[in-house]
């Protein structure tokens, strides 16, 4: 008989009394422990084992309610947050891939890759968002949009003008500076280039 003991959302003592209970009672002859681990393909666990889906959608594939979610947690965060009234429906959306991660709480992290030619001659990264920071879901949604800019769009290179104060988060993606600072919309950015193999 094989007892299998997984990974519960209760805690490592809890865990830990029923593989003793069990290992007491004398009734295995084997005891599996599956770890949870971070997922490399359409879902993500996080240390809350938490399943986040990767949704990647052209424009026209968005419904309406998912374009509402992507609009507004987009408003949220760069006119709201960062006190910056400028037109953040700016044309390119039709024109790019939307790649989001969710839960059952909506949206965690999203970004749009921009067909080449249309805000540089490079494929292009925008609109960055991860709601919770500094946990990993951040570089997860900019590591699946490289992804979806290198297979999907054959993207050599890809280019981004980032806010000035995420340049090391892009940096350890391998993007590099290219430009002087800049002012847009009254916040610093820089241009950044990373080269696709």
């Amino acid at each position: 008989m094989l007892f299998k003991l997984v990974t519960h959302p209760r805690s490592e003592a809890y865990r830990r009394d029923i593989f003793f209970h069990a290992r007491k009672s004398g009734i295995i002859d084997a005891v599996l422990v599956l770890i949870t681990t971070i997922q490399t393909n359409k879902n993500l666990k996080t240390k809350d084992r938490v399943i986040m889906e990767l949704i990647v959608k052209r424009f026209e594939e968005l419904t309406a309610e998912e374009l509402y979610e992507i609009l507004k947690i987009r408003v949220a965060v760069f006119v709201v947050e960062q006190n910056c009234p400028y037109q953040e429906i700016d044309g390119k959306d039709k024109q790019s891939f939307h790649i989001y991660l969710k839960d059952d709480c909506g949206i965690q992290a999203y970004l749009r890759v921009v067909d080449k030619g249309v805000s540089f001659n490079e494929v292009s990264i925008g609109r960055v968002i991860a709601v919770k920071r500094r946990c990993g879901i951040g570089s997860r949604i900019l590591s699946e949009g490289v992804k979806v800019a290198k297979n999907r769009l054959g993207a050599a290179a890809i280019k981004i003008e980032a806010q000035t104060y995420a340049k090391e988060f892009y940096e350890q993606q391998g993007f590099k500076q290219v430009s002087e600072e800049f002012l847009e919309d009254g916040i610093p950015h820089i241009q950044m280039i990373l080269d696709v193999i």
